[in-house]
């Protein structure tokens, strides 16, 4: 750490380098602390010499929308969604194994929760006009867009980690899953919420392992292949 070699040089030296300045406060050089200018210390945390704990997603994701190469890849990861929304494995009325929302969390990925978010959102509209399945609803759009943003919220930036995947899979399955999709379907069709809810429960729970599977997967693939590195030097180049 550049902080810790700077303290032991002032406890050998008495002194500091040109570029710091010395503040004279308690007994010994060592103890009076060579601190970097507040210049040199941005610099030094933008260089990730002190990296932040958190780091601004939300900030990050919003400066994609002016890239060109952000908007040319979303564009294609939409044309593959609406191919793997026309592909699940139906296993009873209730269940089915669904892929189309993996296109939804590489561009959340990749891109952050802002450009996931509404990625999300623009896939469930396009959707409905290109296969209609009942009435259009605001709330169905809704939860496309907080899936994204869950999914960029979550991983974007982020090391690969099954405990990680796992967590995602678990806030949007809970708080859209669980709660929204029920909520929107007794809104829509004036059926009692507990009643739907109980049931999408079941069919949640048996596709929750799959579905985390498969999300895992796509991390891991993204990052041993190193798209998710060269996508964001390409686009991301001042995030």
């Amino acid at each position: 750490m550049h902080w810790f070699e700077t303290v032991l040089s002032a406890a050998r030296t008495g002194s500091c380098r040109a570029d710091e300045k010395l503040f004279a406060y308690g007994a010994g050089a060592a103890s009076r602390c060579c601190i970097l200018e507040p210049a040199s210390y941005a610099a030094q945390l933008q260089e990730g010499v002190f990296p932040l704990k958190k780091t601004n997603s939300i900030r990050l994701s919003m400066q994609n929308f002016g890239n060109t190469h952000t908007l040319a890849i979303c564009g294609m990861f939409l044309a593959l969604k609406m191919v793997l929304g026309t592909f699940s494995i139906r296993l009873s009325n209730i269940l089915s194994i669904s892929f189309s929302f993996l296109a939804v969390v590489a561009a959340g990925v990749l891109f952050g929760p802002m450009v996931g978010g509404i990625f999300g959102a623009a896939g469930d509209i396009l959707s409905y006009f290109l296969h209609p399945d009942g009435p259009f609803f605001l709330g169905f759009t809704l939860n496309a867009f907080l899936s994204g943003f869950l999914y960029g919220l979550i991983l974007y930036k982020r090391p690969v980690k099954l405990w990680r995947a796992v967590f995602a899979k678990a806030v949007v399955t809970v708080l859209i899953n669980f709660f929204l999709n029920p909520l929107w379907l007794s809104i829509l069709y004036g059926k009692a919420f507990f009643a739907v809810m109980s049931v999408r429960w079941i069919a949640e729970l048996i596709e929750f392992p799959v579905n985390t599977a498969l999300l895992f997967f796509l991390l891991k693939l993204l990052d041993k292949t190193r798209i998710t590195r060269i996508v964001q030097e390409k686009c991301c180049k001042n995030c």
